[in-house]
């Protein structure tokens, strides 16, 4: 593996894939999202169910209606990719990022700041499909695929893997020589 030097911009379709993934890996989210849509589905249709016919719903279960309206729109609130385009889509301004890829680590620099890390510091990565980020405690690298040439990708996959020892959520086996 020799040094690899790239080039990128973030887009907000790679905050908004890395967010949908990561929500993936808490799946009590997910859960509660879908647990508001059905509770407030049935909300809506009780009124007709607990009735004596559909023009004449039972007018107690009716006034729950908001109810099961608010919830279905909490859920449809609460979706990773929205959440991720209001959060992130002010923050991207085009500002080009560098980085340096080698057996000893990343240095990532922008215009403003210069980053350089260990292998060590990683805590996890999180994969998508066109992006992935690198997890410091707190704080995630985002890296696009469109900035790596087909090989650099697989070498820079290659060395993560080696690496980093949690990838989307699962630990993998660690070799301690």
């Amino acid at each position: 593996m020799h040094k690899m030097d790239i080039r990128y911009s973030h887009k907000i379709e790679d905050f908004e894939e890395i967010v949908e993934v990561a929500d993936k890996l808490a799946p009590r989210r997910h859960a509660i999202r879908f647990a508001l849509v059905c509770v407030g589905v049935l909300l809506l249709i009780a009124p007709f169910l607990a009735g004596s016919g559909p023009l004449h719903p039972d007018r107690f279960l009716l006034g729950m209606s908001p109810y099961g309206i608010s919830m279905i729109a909490c859920a449809i609130l609460q979706n990773p990719r929205r959440r991720a385009r209001r959060y992130y889509a002010p923050e991207i301004k085009g500002t080009e990022y560098e980085a340096t890829i080698n057996q000893n680590g990343i240095t990532t620099a922008s215009p403003t700041d210069r980053a350089e890390f260990k292998w060590a510091a990683f805590s996890s990565v999180i994969e998508g499909e066109n992006v992935l980020a690198l997890v410091v405690t707190t704080t995630m690298y985002v890296f696009p695929r469109r900035a790596f040439s087909h090989e650099q990708w697989a070498d820079f996959i290659s060395l993560l893997r080696k690496h980093v020892p949690v990838w989307n959520g699962q630990t993998r086996t660690i070799l301690l020589l």
